[in-house]
């Protein structure tokens, strides 16, 4: 009988890493314990799965925007930077450690350019965003993001040319947390763009989640909040310099609610959010110009999603969660905005799955 820790272990031995496209592998992990870094490969009719020989202590994986690093983001300590061969899974090791502090070290993202990278500060208030620039093989942390101190940033997106930095918001069980918020880079400093957006979240619950996503091209940010007195909890904004406007009466449809989880594809034509406790828990949305209407007939994954993200290439929508198979993904068709449930992985991870993260 061989064991799921036995299993996984083997994986490296029977799965050549470089028959894996880098274009469509994700790399995944969860919050508790000290593991490896497990790979996904995603094909039209499969998903394989793997492991890397390096272990890391509790983190949330991060591809560079070109695949060649791996950011392996930890809570209360140093986090590690790996190089990454072509293949998007092999690794190497670390290049250097970044400085996190407290709960800093989860959810981190790049901008699409790979010059800059971000991370919040998880569950704690008082603890400032995080940015570090990249440039010549050097990662160099600049100025925290001045958050309002008795708030908590739980999520922050990094616009494309790294200029605009949205953070969103956690409430802290005391005050209602103002978000989304939007900084402006200047030289190695951000400032808050207090004007903007135009119009935020409608809320009075001092416990909200908020999570926040700029298109790719930076033209939109996307922000859902688990409550809105109005109803809005998916609000689109149009970006044109440092404007951020609502767009009012998109999307056509809103959410009934929202979990913390939100992925649009290289394309920015797809928008995918995560459903909270209640079926369904994936909804699709499809751009069209301005306009944002909600796909149906959506096949569901078997629970709640706890992250997801597209593969690089577009053909994939890969999704980690609670509940076994604890990850599953889908196979895009835009000629008809078909999304097809792929098989569960093979094997099947041992235990929950948090985060995910896509190589290039």
């Amino acid at each position: 009988i061989v064991t799921y820790k036995e299993r996984w272990q083997m994986i490296s031995a029977w799965e050549d890493p470089a028959s894996c496209a880098a274009l469509d592998v994700v790399a995944v992990s969860d919050w508790s314990g000290t593991t490896p870094v497990y790979f996904f490969k995603p094909t039209s009719t499969a998903i394989t799965g793997y492991t890397s020989s390096q272990t890391v202590a509790p983190f949330n994986p991060s591809y560079s925007p070109d695949g060649s690093m791996l950011l392996c983001a930890r809570a209360y300590s140093t986090s590690p930077v790996y190089s990454v061969a072509s293949d998007g899974v092999t690794l190497s090791g670390p290049l250097t450690t970044l400085a996190t502090v407290e709960n800093s070290g989860r959810n981190p993202v790049w901008s699409p350019d790979g010059t800059y990278v971000a991370g919040p500060n998880g569950q704690h208030a008082g603890v400032l965003p995080w940015v570090y620039q990249y440039s010549g093989g050097t990662f160099t942390k600049i100025a925290d993001l001045a958050t309002p101190a008795a708030d908590i940033a739980g999520s922050v997106a990094v616009d494309s040319a790294g200029i605009h930095v949205a953070v969103g918001m956690v409430g802290n069980g005391t005050t209602v947390a103002a978000t989304p918020r939007i900084f402006k880079r200047s030289g190695a400093t951000y400032s808050e763009l207090t004007s903007q957006p135009d119009v935020r979240f409608s809320e009075t619950n001092t416990y909200n989640k908020s999570a926040v996503m700029f298109a790719p091209d930076g033209s939109y940010l996307y922000a859902i909040d688990e409550t809105d007195t109005l109803g809005k909890i998916f609000r689109i904004y149009s970006v044109s310099g440092d404007t951020f406007t609502y767009l009012v009466g998109q999307p056509n449809i809103q959410p009934t609610d929202t979990r913390y989880a939100m992925a649009v594809d290289p394309t920015n034509t797809y928008i995918a959010i995560a459903s909270n406790y209640s079926t369904p828990y994936l909804l699709v949305y499809k751009r069209s110009g301005s306009t944002f209407t909600k796909l149906t007939s959506i096949p569901q994954p078997n629970g709640v999603i706890q992250d997801m993200t597209f593969t690089k290439s577009g053909n994939y929508l890969m999704m980690v969660m609670s509940t076994s198979p604890y990850v599953q993904g889908y196979l895009v068709t835009p000629a008809t905005d078909t999304f097809t449930l792929l098989p569960d992985p093979s094997p099947i991870p041992p235990s929950t799955v948090n985060y995910i993260s896509a190589a290039r």
